[in-house]
């Protein structure tokens, strides 16, 4: 791994490559990669970091972020995609068992327009529980960092390491199999 501060964490052999311009000052997720900034972590390694959402939606909710700054998935290659999903899969699988949800809903938005809050790619796994319904916006607080850890540690131990890299290789493998490419270059958005 080298550098860090408002640049964040670049890795020499990175599985997730990305088109776009580096880590940007003030990208609040680069600043938790980079150690500026606190977040209750659940899981990480080389590609992703697994972090409980400080204004979720339902108990429990996680952000699979990429560790590249990347804007949007249009903006990765088909196996780094294929990676971060693999670890959403995963991370779904341990938040039914730590913490007993009865169902999941993941949500991954590009763009403004699509309501993406911060641009770095980020994947939203939220517990549903039947007794609190599936409303997206109603009740949004901030979760103090003492919750929010106490709910990562019930998560952690059902993530099963291997699995989250199986599972995003074999995505990423599939992808590549199938002959999918990355999407052609953005212009870049002018000021």
């Amino acid at each position: 791994m080298e550098g860090q501060g408002g640049q964040g964490w670049h890795h020499r052999d990175h599985y997730i490559k990305c088109r776009a311009p580096p880590a940007r000052m003030g990208c609040v997720f680069c600043e938790i990669i980079g150690g500026e900034s606190e977040a209750a972590t659940v899981y990480e390694d080389a590609d992703v970091v697994v972090i409980m959402d400080r204004y979720p939606i339902d108990t429990g909710h996680c952000l699979v972020v990429t560790r590249e700054h990347c804007e949007t998935i249009s903006d990765m290659d088909p196996a780094g995609v294929g990676r971060v999903f693999g670890t959403a899969h995963a991370i779904a699988g341990a938040v039914l068992k730590g913490l007993g949800a009865d169902a999941f809903s993941i949500a991954q938005n590009n763009g403004r327009a699509a309501k993406q809050v911060v641009p770095h790619v980020h994947v939203h796994v939220i517990p549903r529980y039947n007794s609190t319904g599936t409303d997206w916006s109603a009740g949004r607080k901030v979760a103090s960092m003492e919750d929010l850890g106490r709910l990562a540690a019930r998560i952690r131990p059902h993530v099963e390491a291997d699995a989250v890299g199986s599972a995003g290789a074999e995505a990423g493998e599939a992808a590549e199999r199938a002959g999918i490419r990355r999407a052609p270059q953005r212009a870049a958005p002018t000021p």
